[in-house]
């Protein structure tokens, strides 16, 4: 989201995505994803690459009798090099979820080994069986884990409710009450939305709390009527 044409293109996108035949907000998202990860890698390709062809660049201009086209272009090549440096910290601040360093510290090797040791650290190897046998067998582990917890949240019968509980006076102030059921405005999901953290796990749409809070402008008056 750091490179210059990433506002027009995302907000070209979301306007597309209402032509749509079923044009729902989880419809748009979906679309505008798709369209902007294509996008991505036709702009950027291999981010590496793509770095050390331009560093290469600026190597042979340096080395050549400066001129001021050359010059110029240095300037340009150089610039761009710095756009893909932010592009490449940002993505691996954000898998390494490491918010506290300072913007420009360029730490990518220390978000790549951080984001790495989040993986290995959520994966799980082992798993101990309801029979007391241990597997690693990573078929055999999911499948007990979706065995375990579709037993927990599915029940056979709906719990009874205390009568105690339905007798009880309402403890909530009528007018209170009332504002519970109002439609939340605008402005208040705004403010829930920015208060978040940018970084933090994407929803169901993919898109991490940041995408919202950076493109309010196109994306907020959709959400608040989804709300």
């Amino acid at each position: 989201m750091t490179h210059g044409s990433f506002a027009d293109e995302f907000s070209a996108t979301w306007q597309a995505s209402k032509v749509q035949a079923n044009p729902t907000f989880p419809n748009n998202i979906n679309f505008t994803l798709s369209n902007l990860c294509r996008w991505g890698r036709r702009k950027f390709g291999n981010v590496k690459s793509l770095i050390a062809r331009l560093k290469d660049r600026v190597l042979e201009l340096q080395t050549t009798n400066p001129t001021v086209q050359s010059l110029a272009e240095e300037r340009k090549e150089s610039a761009e090099i710095n756009d893909l440096f932010s592009i490449e910290e940002a993505y691996w601040s954000q898998r390494a979820k490491c918010q506290w360093i300072r913007d420009g510290d360029r730490n990518t090797k220390y978000f790549h080994a951080k984001a790495t040791m989040r993986k290995r650290r959520n994966e799980i190897r082992s798993l101990n069986l309801p029979d007391g046998s241990w597997t690693t067998d990573p078929h055999s582990i999911s499948e007990a884990l979706i065995k375990h917890f579709s037993s927990i949240y599915n029940m056979d019968e709906a719990s009874p409710i205390e009568q105690d509980l339905i007798a009880s006076p309402n403890p909530i102030p009528e007018q209170e009450n009332a504002q519970l059921g109002t439609p939340s405005s605008e402005d208040e999901v705004k403010q829930t939305i920015m208060s978040m953290g940018s970084f933090k796990a994407p929803g169901p749409d993919g898109f991490p709390v940041v995408v919202y809070q950076k493109n309010w402008e196109i994306l907020g008056k959709d959400l608040t009527e989804l709300v």
